[in-house]
Protein backbone atom coordinates (compact mmCIF):
# COMPACT_ATOMS: atom_id res chain seq x y z
CA UNK A 1 0.00 0.00 0.00
CA UNK A 2 1.55 3.52 -0.92
CA UNK A 3 2.48 5.62 2.43
CA UNK A 4 0.72 8.73 1.10
CA UNK A 5 -2.70 6.52 0.96
CA UNK A 6 -2.35 4.94 4.43
CA UNK A 7 -1.54 8.32 6.19
CA UNK A 8 -4.47 10.19 4.41
CA UNK A 9 -7.13 8.12 3.39
CA UNK A 10 -7.05 4.66 5.91
CA UNK A 11 -7.17 3.63 9.57
CA UNK A 12 -3.30 5.40 9.48
CA UNK A 13 -5.05 8.90 8.75
CA UNK A 14 -6.52 8.28 12.68
CA UNK A 15 -3.45 7.94 14.06
CA UNK A 16 -1.56 10.79 12.49
CA UNK A 17 -4.56 13.25 13.53
CA UNK A 18 -4.22 11.92 17.34
CA UNK A 19 -0.27 12.44 17.03
CA UNK A 20 -0.92 16.12 14.83
CA UNK A 21 -3.73 16.71 17.94
CA UNK A 22 -1.02 16.47 21.17
CA UNK A 23 1.88 18.17 19.04
CA UNK A 24 0.22 20.99 18.38
CA UNK A 25 -1.26 21.45 21.84
CA UNK A 26 2.25 21.17 23.01
CA UNK A 27 3.81 23.57 20.51
CA UNK A 28 0.49 26.12 21.46
CA UNK A 29 2.28 25.87 25.30
CA UNK A 30 5.43 26.67 24.46
CA UNK A 31 4.27 30.05 22.62
CA UNK A 32 2.46 30.97 25.61
CA UNK A 33 -1.04 30.49 24.11
CA UNK A 34 -4.16 28.99 24.96
CA UNK A 35 -3.64 25.34 23.41
CA UNK A 36 -6.28 24.15 21.81
CA UNK A 37 -9.08 21.66 22.92
CA UNK A 38 -7.45 18.31 22.65
CA UNK A 39 -9.45 14.73 23.28
CA UNK A 40 -9.83 13.56 26.85
CA UNK A 41 -8.51 10.27 25.69
CA UNK A 42 -4.66 11.42 24.81
CA UNK A 43 -2.14 11.37 28.05
CA UNK A 44 -0.80 14.52 28.31
CA UNK A 45 2.83 14.35 29.89
CA UNK A 46 3.94 14.18 33.27
CA UNK A 47 4.46 17.02 35.33
CA UNK A 48 7.90 15.95 35.58
CA UNK A 49 8.79 17.39 32.49
CA UNK A 50 9.16 21.23 32.66
CA UNK A 51 6.18 22.76 30.07
CA UNK A 52 6.54 26.45 29.66
CA UNK A 53 6.27 28.90 27.27
CA UNK A 54 9.65 29.54 25.20
CA UNK A 55 10.82 33.22 25.01
CA UNK A 56 13.45 33.13 22.99
CA UNK A 57 12.06 32.82 19.65
CA UNK A 58 14.77 31.19 17.95
CA UNK A 59 14.64 28.48 20.76
CA UNK A 60 11.26 28.58 19.65
CA UNK A 61 11.73 27.12 16.63
CA UNK A 62 14.25 24.83 17.29
CA UNK A 63 11.63 23.61 19.92
CA UNK A 64 9.18 23.38 17.26
CA UNK A 65 11.51 21.19 14.71
CA UNK A 66 11.90 18.64 17.53
CA UNK A 67 8.47 18.42 17.83
CA UNK A 68 7.81 17.99 14.07
CA UNK A 69 10.64 15.79 13.81
CA UNK A 70 9.14 13.39 16.66
CA UNK A 71 6.10 12.93 14.66
CA UNK A 72 7.92 12.23 11.77
CA UNK A 73 9.51 9.57 13.52
CA UNK A 74 6.78 7.93 15.32
CA UNK A 75 4.94 7.69 11.70
CA UNK A 76 7.58 5.75 10.44
CA UNK A 77 7.82 3.38 13.33
CA UNK A 78 3.83 3.01 13.47
CA UNK A 79 4.51 2.09 9.80
CA UNK A 80 6.84 -0.72 10.77
CA UNK A 81 5.02 -1.81 13.50
CA UNK A 82 1.26 -2.14 11.22
CA UNK A 83 3.29 -3.77 7.88
CA UNK A 84 6.26 -5.41 9.22
CA UNK A 85 5.31 -7.07 12.10
CA UNK A 86 3.47 -11.02 12.67
CA UNK A 87 -0.05 -9.65 13.05
CA UNK A 88 -1.27 -6.34 11.41
CA UNK A 89 -3.74 -6.25 13.95
CA UNK A 90 -1.10 -6.32 16.96
CA UNK A 91 -0.06 -3.56 15.20
CA UNK A 92 -2.73 -0.85 14.55
CA UNK A 93 -3.56 -2.05 18.29
CA UNK A 94 -0.19 -0.81 19.01
CA UNK A 95 0.25 2.38 17.23
CA UNK A 96 -3.49 3.51 19.25
CA UNK A 97 -1.97 2.91 22.40
CA UNK A 98 1.12 4.34 21.59
CA UNK A 99 -0.40 7.91 19.87
CA UNK A 100 -2.81 8.21 22.50
CA UNK A 101 -0.54 7.27 26.09
CA UNK A 102 3.19 8.16 24.84
CA UNK A 103 3.29 10.30 21.98
CA UNK A 104 2.50 13.60 23.61
CA UNK A 105 5.37 12.78 26.46
CA UNK A 106 7.89 12.08 23.54
CA UNK A 107 7.32 15.19 21.95
CA UNK A 108 7.06 17.37 25.24
CA UNK A 109 11.31 15.18 26.08
CA UNK A 110 12.09 16.54 22.44
CA UNK A 111 10.91 20.00 23.27
CA UNK A 112 11.72 21.06 26.56
CA UNK A 113 14.13 18.37 27.63
CA UNK A 114 16.04 18.13 24.33
CA UNK A 115 15.89 14.65 23.44
CA UNK A 116 17.40 14.10 19.64
CA UNK A 117 15.02 10.99 18.36
CA UNK A 118 16.44 11.37 15.13
CA UNK A 119 19.59 10.10 17.04
CA UNK A 120 17.64 7.12 19.74
CA UNK A 121 13.80 6.69 19.27
CA UNK A 122 12.10 6.91 23.09
CA UNK A 123 12.34 4.37 25.14
CA UNK A 124 8.97 3.46 25.25
CA UNK A 125 9.05 2.54 21.25
CA UNK A 126 12.14 0.50 21.78
CA UNK A 127 9.94 -1.28 24.65
CA UNK A 128 6.40 -1.63 22.33
CA UNK A 129 8.76 -2.75 19.34
CA UNK A 130 10.62 -5.64 21.74
CA UNK A 131 7.03 -6.82 22.75
CA UNK A 132 6.12 -7.52 19.22
CA UNK A 133 8.67 -9.78 18.88
CA UNK A 134 10.52 -7.48 16.32
CA UNK A 135 13.82 -6.37 15.98
CA UNK A 136 15.50 -3.16 16.66
CA UNK A 137 16.74 -1.52 13.21
CA UNK A 138 19.39 0.52 12.89
CA UNK A 139 17.74 3.46 12.16
CA UNK A 140 16.49 3.40 15.74
CA UNK A 141 19.43 4.94 16.37
CA UNK A 142 19.84 7.19 13.56
CA UNK A 143 22.07 4.66 11.37
CA UNK A 144 20.75 4.08 8.00
CA UNK A 145 21.97 1.48 5.78
CA UNK A 146 21.36 0.74 1.97
CA UNK A 147 22.22 -2.56 0.34
CA UNK A 148 22.73 -1.99 -3.24
CA UNK A 149 22.52 -5.84 -3.69
CA UNK A 150 25.82 -6.11 -5.89
CA UNK A 151 26.39 -9.62 -7.12
CA UNK A 152 29.83 -10.88 -5.46
CA UNK A 153 30.60 -12.32 -2.67
CA UNK A 154 31.42 -9.98 -0.35
CA UNK A 155 27.50 -9.06 0.07
CA UNK A 156 27.36 -12.40 2.44
CA UNK A 157 29.93 -11.15 4.68
CA UNK A 158 28.41 -7.70 4.66
CA UNK A 159 24.76 -9.02 5.63
CA UNK A 160 25.95 -11.72 8.12
CA UNK A 161 27.68 -8.87 10.13
CA UNK A 162 25.11 -6.45 10.04
CA UNK A 163 22.34 -9.48 11.30
CA UNK A 164 24.55 -10.03 13.79
CA UNK A 165 24.69 -6.75 15.22
CA UNK A 166 20.92 -6.16 14.90
CA UNK A 167 20.42 -9.24 16.70
CA UNK A 168 22.85 -8.10 19.39
CA UNK A 169 21.83 -4.58 20.00
CA UNK A 170 17.91 -6.26 19.83
CA UNK A 171 18.90 -8.56 23.04
CA UNK A 172 21.14 -5.87 24.42
CA UNK A 173 18.06 -3.32 25.16
CA UNK A 174 15.75 -6.29 26.21
CA UNK A 175 18.47 -7.51 29.00
CA UNK A 176 18.67 -3.33 30.10
CA UNK A 177 14.91 -3.65 30.08
CA UNK A 178 14.98 -6.47 32.48
CA UNK A 179 17.76 -5.02 34.79
CA UNK A 180 15.51 -1.37 34.87
CA UNK A 181 12.74 -3.54 35.71
CA UNK A 182 10.88 -2.99 32.77
CA UNK A 183 11.29 -0.17 31.04
CA UNK A 184 15.11 0.42 29.67
CA UNK A 185 16.29 4.29 31.25
CA UNK A 186 16.91 6.71 28.49
CA UNK A 187 20.50 7.64 29.94
CA UNK A 188 21.11 3.46 29.89
CA UNK A 189 19.47 3.47 26.60
CA UNK A 190 21.52 6.06 24.46
CA UNK A 191 24.84 4.75 25.97
CA UNK A 192 23.55 1.45 24.32
CA UNK A 193 22.91 3.20 21.37
CA UNK A 194 26.07 5.21 21.01
CA UNK A 195 27.96 1.72 21.35
CA UNK A 196 26.00 0.45 18.51
CA UNK A 197 26.63 3.17 16.33
CA UNK A 198 30.07 2.65 16.62
CA UNK A 199 30.66 -0.59 16.99
CA UNK A 200 28.84 -0.10 13.22
CA UNK A 201 31.24 2.58 12.11
CA UNK A 202 34.04 0.46 13.70
CA UNK A 203 32.61 -2.29 11.29
CA UNK A 204 32.62 -0.60 8.40
CA UNK A 205 36.30 0.45 8.74
CA UNK A 206 37.73 -3.12 9.35
CA UNK A 207 35.79 -4.28 5.73
CA UNK A 208 36.93 -0.87 4.04
CA UNK A 209 39.53 1.17 5.35
CA UNK A 210 42.07 -1.75 4.66
CA UNK A 211 41.69 -3.51 1.38
CA UNK A 212 37.95 -4.09 1.10
CA UNK A 213 38.57 -7.75 -0.31
CA UNK A 214 37.48 -10.86 0.99
CA UNK A 215 39.89 -11.05 3.70
CA UNK A 216 38.87 -7.35 5.20
CA UNK A 217 35.30 -8.69 5.13
CA UNK A 218 36.22 -12.33 7.24
CA UNK A 219 38.30 -10.15 9.86
CA UNK A 220 35.13 -7.25 10.28
CA UNK A 221 33.11 -10.30 10.76
CA UNK A 222 35.14 -11.92 13.46
CA UNK A 223 35.19 -8.93 14.81
CA UNK A 224 31.27 -8.46 15.09
CA UNK A 225 31.34 -12.02 15.91
CA UNK A 226 33.79 -11.77 18.99
CA UNK A 227 32.91 -8.48 20.25
CA UNK A 228 29.41 -6.96 19.90
CA UNK A 229 27.18 -8.67 22.37
CA UNK A 230 29.66 -8.71 25.49
CA UNK A 231 30.93 -4.74 24.13
CA UNK A 232 26.89 -3.68 24.13
CA UNK A 233 26.42 -5.56 27.59
CA UNK A 234 29.25 -3.25 29.03
CA UNK A 235 28.00 0.00 27.35
CA UNK A 236 25.64 0.03 30.07
CA UNK A 237 27.75 0.75 32.58
CA UNK A 238 28.67 4.27 33.00
CA UNK A 239 32.25 3.91 32.88
CA UNK A 240 31.80 2.79 29.52
CA UNK A 241 33.75 4.92 26.91
CA UNK A 242 32.55 3.62 23.60
CA UNK A 243 34.63 5.30 21.01
CA UNK A 244 37.78 4.06 23.48
CA UNK A 245 37.01 0.70 24.51
CA UNK A 246 35.49 -0.55 20.42
CA UNK A 247 38.10 0.97 18.86
CA UNK A 248 41.05 -0.24 21.25
CA UNK A 249 38.61 -4.07 20.94
CA UNK A 250 39.31 -3.10 16.87
CA UNK A 251 42.59 -2.75 17.53
CA UNK A 252 43.25 -5.66 19.18
CA UNK A 253 41.39 -8.16 16.40
CA UNK A 254 43.59 -6.95 13.50
CA UNK A 255 46.14 -7.74 15.64
CA UNK A 256 45.33 -11.27 16.66
CA UNK A 257 45.04 -11.97 13.50
CA UNK A 258 48.01 -10.88 11.60
CA UNK A 259 46.71 -7.94 9.94
CA UNK A 260 47.97 -4.25 9.66
CA UNK A 261 47.21 -1.72 12.05
CA UNK A 262 44.40 0.24 10.57
CA UNK A 263 44.29 4.08 11.19
CA UNK A 264 40.93 5.12 12.80
CA UNK A 265 42.03 8.85 13.23
CA UNK A 266 40.78 9.71 10.28
CA UNK A 267 36.99 10.53 8.95
CA UNK A 268 35.09 8.04 8.17
CA UNK A 269 33.91 7.81 5.00
CA UNK A 270 30.67 6.26 3.52
CA UNK A 271 31.11 2.45 2.47
CA UNK A 272 31.07 1.77 -1.34
CA UNK A 273 28.45 -1.01 -1.00
CA UNK A 274 26.19 -0.52 2.41
CA UNK A 275 26.27 3.35 2.09
CA UNK A 276 26.02 4.43 5.52
CA UNK A 277 24.39 7.47 5.56
CA UNK A 278 25.46 8.53 9.53
CA UNK A 279 29.26 9.10 9.36
CA UNK A 280 30.84 8.33 12.08
CA UNK A 281 34.42 9.71 13.40
CA UNK A 282 36.82 7.33 15.28
CA UNK A 283 39.03 9.40 17.51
Amino acid sequence: MDDIRFWNETEGNATVKLIQEARLYLVAVARGLQPPAIRRSIVLPHSTIPEQKTEDEMELNVAKERAFNVQTIALRVIHGWIFKSTSRQWGYHAACGYALNHEAADIARAMWMREDSRICVSPMVFHITLDMDMKLPLWFVGADIEDRHENDDLVAYQEASIQRLVGAFTSAVSMAEGINGGRVSHERLQSVADAMRTMLAATMWLMWMSRDDHLAHYDAWVFVQLTTKPTLAASMHHTFDARRHIVQAAAIITDKLARPPLDFGSPSIVHPRLDVLRREVLT
